[in-house]
């Protein structure tokens, strides 16, 4: 089994550990990862795995040093010792960036089954049955392991604001805009006729205008436009440099930017503390400007306390059919076989310098799952 392991709060610290696969325990399945999609937000969990728990997910042998990067993926079970779940099935769900994973399954049903670990958020600890998943599709399989977890992002962000009326506002400016959750979310917002502006560096302006998803398109040294809106300002970028070009740019920074919602964690230097934009920060450079830090599960699990599952279900299906049918379009896919040239991407990734334009689909193996 090989599996990459990153240092805590060391990004660029990164190696392929390799262990024996140990006797499958009683009850347990053993799955083979077979596809991976890597983009920035795998770095994100690597830079807050600590902060977030998420290196509880994987444990480690020094789980206090180090954690497994953690990556959504398909895999099939190559070895069972459960009586409801057969050899050969496929799964989906969030797995480390590794060759196999032992996992105990619990409330088996047609559609899933779940696990228990130390983190209990069930968007992590849920794996589906591909064979009656219904955002499941062969042919888009790429896509799906890329975008979908970010698209569930997106969507939970879009429900947010739009549940909220906007906060008051009358624009939803997103940065990182040639992210894939920004324009996932820009292209709900677009469709459903929430105004959005998306914010982006010179070097992806054109890609971003390109994607078609955005009213308007600026560059982080002309933010001009903004001047006199009031906007929820969705922050991808996680980098207070642009909330404090916002706040100089704006006359009445306090009252236009009605809500600041901290998102990702897409600017960095790798060899920068791992962090987020705090409230504290916000409110050194800006007070009164209000902030969150947004945590896409916490607003699922309101979603499922207020019995929106069914209507918004549907609405996630629709939007997801929406945004692979724009896919092709969008991105062109590359593929990375073996842990050395895994390995070799991450920290191409944690460089900042994977392309907007580009979706990274990985395997731990040298071999390839036949397709």
């Amino acid at each position: 089994m090989k599996c990459l392991e990153i240092e805590q709060g060391r990004l660029q610290e990164v190696a392929v550990k390799s262990s024996a696969l140990p006797d499958l325990a009683e009850g347990a399945v053993r799955a083979q990862i077979y596809k991976f999609g890597l983009t920035s937000n795998n770095v994100t969990y690597a830079a807050m795995g600590h902060a977030f728990g998420w290196y509880k997910l994987f444990p480690t042998p020094t789980p206090d040093e180090t954690m497994a990067l953690p990556v959504w993926a398909l895999a099939t079970i190559v070895e069972s010792n459960h009586p409801e779940i057969k050899t050969g099935v496929t799964i989906y769900g969030y797995f480390p960036a590794a060759t196999h994973l032992d996992l105990v399954p619990t409330g088996v049903t047609e559609k899933s089954f779940t696990v228990t670990r130390a983190l209990p958020l069930p968007v992590y600890n849920t794996y589906d049955f591909c064979a009656s998943d219904p955002l499941y599709s062969a042919e888009f399989e790429d896509a799906m392991i890329l975008v979908r977890p970010l698209f569930f992002t997106s969507f939970f962000l879009y429900d947010y604001v739009k549940s909220n009326n906007l906060f008051g506002a009358e624009a939803v400016v997103l940065s990182s805009a040639s992210a894939k959750t920004a324009f996932c979310c820009a292209q709900l917002c677009s469709a459903a006729s929430i105004p959005v502006i998306g914010l982006t560096s010179a070097k992806n302006l054109a890609f971003t205008k390109s994607l078609g998803v955005y009213d308007s398109v600026l560059t982080y040294d002309d933010l001009s436009e903004l001047k006199n809106k009031t906007f929820v300002y969705i922050d991808i970028a996680g980098n207070m440099s642009v909330i404090e070009t916002i706040v100089k740019t704006l006359p009445d920074s306090a009252s236009q930017v009605v809500k600041t919602i901290s998102v990702g964690f897409t600017h960095f230097h790798p060899t920068d503390k791992p962090t987020s934009v705090s409230a504290q920060q916000v409110e050194a450079i800006a007070p009164g400007l209000k902030f969150e830090l947004f945590f896409a599960p916490l607003w699922r699990k309101k979603i499922a306390e207020e019995g929106r599952q069914e209507e918004v279900s549907k609405l996630i299906a629709a939007g997801w059919k929406q945004a692979l049918a724009k896919l092709p379009e969008w991105m062109q896919f590359k593929k990375y076989y073996g842990a050395d040239a895994v390995k070799e991407l991450y920290l191409e990734a944690v460089e900042g310098k994977l392309n907007a334009n580009v979706g990274y689909i990985c395997t731990m193996d040298n071999t390839t799952h036949s397709e």
